[in-house]
Parts: structure tokens; C-alpha cells; sequence
């Protein structure tokens, strides 16, 4: 009941969001910064749901890392600043790290299979080659 509460309440907050973005389209008048700002809030709320959901054993790690990653490259397209866009991927990256230490101990406890430890080191390797990258530039 709790999980279902807590999908309802994530859907409403999304829905708000991306309508008030719908309606700067409608109106004609979307500013693409506020767009990107709408992009960065709905990603970071989506982000910290799934993080509760996967904690309280009601997600799986891709779902962390495909918010985190979606969070991480709004926020860099919100930012024309590289040290800015370093950041992002740089928190993507620590979160990523959490992520695999939230899945090695729920597969240590039984609660989560040894794919998603791998997948989660697939995640932390993914996002030092995109920070190396972004770097390298």
C-alpha cells in the first residue's frame, strides 16, 4: 500500500512538473532554460523516489542508475559551464558508487541477485569513462 502512496505522489509531482512546462509550449512562450530546469526538478524527484523505492527492497538498481544518469545530463545541459558539467557527472558518479554498495549488501542478505552487483559496477565504469571523457575535452 505504502509503494503504491508513494508512486501516486512521484506520478502527481511529474505530472505538475511536465505541466507546467506543457503549458509554457501551449502558450507559445517556453523559455528552453525553464524547460531544462523542469527537465533537472522532475529527474531529481524521480531520482530520490526510486532511491527510497530500491532501499525498502521495491526497485531494482537499473532504475537508480537510469534516473541518476537522466539527472546527471539534464544538469548539464542546463549548465554552458564546463566545470559545471564536470560536477554532474561527478555526482553521478558518487552516486553510483552508493548504488553499488546498496546492491553488493541487499545480494549479501539475500535480497537482491549477483546480476545486479554486476550491473552496478557496469554503472560505476560507465561513469568514469564519461567523466574521463568529459575531461579529456
Amino acid at each position: 500500500m505504502r509503494w503504491k502512496t508513494s508512486a501516486v505522489g512521484v506520478g502527481v509531482a511529474l505530472g505538475l512538473l511536465v505541466g507546467r512546462a506543457g503549458v509554457a509550449v501551449a502558450a507559445g512562450d517556453p523559455a528552453p532554460t525553464d524547460l531544462v530546469q523542469a527537465k533537472v526538478k522532475a529527474a531529481e524527484v524521480a531520482y530520490k523516489a526510486v532511491v527510497a523505492d530500491y532501499q525498502n527492497g521495491r526497485s531494482d538498481a537499473e532504475k537508480v542508475y537510469l534516473w541518476s544518469r537522466r539527472l546527471a545530463e539534464a544538469q548539464q545541459e542546463l549548465s554552458g559551464k564546463r566545470a559545471e558539467q564536470v560536477a554532474a557527472v561527478e555526482a553521478h558518479g558518487q552516486r553510483m558508487k552508493g548504488l553499488r554498495k546498496t546492491a553488493e549488501q541487499r545480494y549479501r542478505t539475500g535480497n537482491a541477485p549477483h546480476a545486479e552487483v554486476l550491473g552496478a559496477e557496469f554503472y560505476n565504469a560507465e561513469a568514469a569513462l564519461w567523466l574521463a571523457r568529459l575531461k579529456a575535452k
